[in-house]
């Protein structure tokens, strides 16, 4: 099993509960370096992967008509494009019958003042 996050800390926090089975790595997929780095060592420690779960995304303060675009587009670089490329980047590395799962998020079912951009993945 392998997982990756971008704090390296909650990383080796995962790793050990989850056991000695589980090998973390160190990635930000929002970051095209990374992701090569990334699927490069999971394709030399696994060679092909059975499952992608993608789990990328970030919340932020975005209030119809008064929004900063800048954060408007960290939340959509984070949530949309990060979870896009990452399985574009991991769909080579897929096992016949692999399975890619997107994770979404409960603001898909929630209402919450001044969160307009969700995570849409």
């Amino acid at each position: 099993m392998a997982i990756t996050g971008r704090d390296q800390k909650a990383l080796d926090e995962a790793v050990a509960e989850l056991g000695p089975n589980a090998r973390g790595y160190r990635a930000d997929v929002t970051v095209a370096e990374d992701r090569e780095r990334l699927f490069a060592a999971l394709t030399k420690d696994f060679g092909k992967l059975d499952i992608v779960f993608a789990n990328a995304g970030i919340s932020g303060r975005t209030p119809t008509g008064s929004t900063d675009e800048a954060i408007f587009e960290n939340v959509i670089h984070n949530n949309l494009s990060g979870a896009f490329f990452t399985v574009n980047s991991a769909a080579p590395l897929l096992n016949d019958n692999g399975s890619i799962i997107l994770n979404g998020s409960v603001h898909n079912c929630l209402g919450q003042a001044g969160v307009t951009a969700v995570r849409l993945s």
